[in-house]
């Protein structure tokens, strides 16, 4: 099975490409016979087509109104059979150029993964029992953070920014591959990588399983400018926006941060986790997980796609 990369790069931009460059060559007189004006640059660029992959995935978000107290940077979380709390695994965007944190992605134009510490996972109290033990202490706020044994047993998480190089061999993790890759295809696994600046996490749940977290810089900033030129090449399942955030959950204008994964082998954005436990008899023991659901929708189709993991 291709790497999550591997699959982001070239069913999502490299093909399609690949694909124009076909129907161009066949049409592209025809064309500037009748068009003069004509860009067939927009059509052919790659650049145009991880644009398209940002607005693909954008589409397939859910508004952030998800649970009590979410959040527009948590970009997954946790369902439990204990109970309704949540686990939530929320960004941490910094700006750009000055590096400070920013409360979220938001009508952000320039902001980036915090390289040191890129994602927070903590609890959101929703048990209606655990809520009123807060409020009788006073505590007036339902999040609060995992302690050291959930973090290192059960829902930690590991996260880091990868690098170019890493990304390339990810993307082509064969020697020879690279080594043969055109100067145009590897540019273009650079500028994909320079635009989601993806993030490997680990989850100590499954530690096998690979997930990576990408940030999508905005696709308009103030006008809606960039929209017009992005391919539409999957009209009927997902019709481009024109000049507005239609079909989107999320404004355009956002700096948006998603978690994509391989769910029953398909590339999907990744929406949420279920984590099926065996509680203890005693006190002195901890809970097992039985069976961890992986819930997501597909980037190729729309559909949801469902895989049930054990460790």
């Amino acid at each position: 099975m291709a790497s999550c990369p591997a699959l982001l790069f070239h069913s999502c931009v490299w093909e399609p490409y690949s694909l124009s460059i076909k129907g161009q060559s066949i049409t592209s007189a025809i064309e500037t016979q009748h068009n003069a004006n004509a860009d067939a640059g927009v059509l052919l660029s790659p650049r145009a087509y991880v644009q398209q992959l940002n607005t693909t995935i954008r589409r397939h978000l859910a508004p952030r109104s998800r649970f009590k107290s979410d959040h527009h940077d948590t970009c997954m979380y946790i369902e439990r059979s204990k109970n309704e709390n949540i686990v939530a695994y929320q960004a941490n965007l910094i700006d750009s150029k000055t590096g400070e944190p920013v409360k979220s992605g938001a009508n952000q134009s320039c902001c980036s993964f915090n390289t040191a510490d890129p994602l927070h996972a903590y609890w959101i109290k929703i048990n209606s029992e655990h809520v009123a033990r807060r409020r009788a202490r006073g505590e007036v706020e339902d999040t609060c953070e995992l302690n050291t044994i959930e973090r290192k047993l059960a829902y930690g998480c590991t996260a880091s920014v990868v690098s170019k190089e890493k990304f390339l061999s990810e993307v082509l993790p064969d020697k020879a591959l690279r080594a043969a890759a055109s100067r145009e295809k590897i540019e273009a696994i650079e500028h994909l990588c320079e635009e989601v600046q993806p993030c490997l996490c680990k989850f100590v749940a499954l530690s096998s399983w690979s997930v990576w977290m990408l940030r999508l810089p905005p696709l308009v900033e103030g006008a809606d400018a960039t929209a017009n030129a992005t391919p539409n090449t999957d009209k009927e399942a997902s019709p481009l926006p024109r000049g507005g955030d239609e079909g989107q959950a999320l404004p355009m204008r956002d700096t948006v941060v998603v978690m994509v994964a391989v769910i029953a082998g398909q590339l999907s954005v990744l929406q949420k986790v279920y984590v099926e436990s065996i509680e203890p008899k005693h006190f002195y023991q901890l809970p097992k997980v039985a069976y961890i659901e992986v819930h997501g929708t597909s980037l190729t189709t729309g559909e949801p796609t469902y895989e049930k993991l054990t460790n």
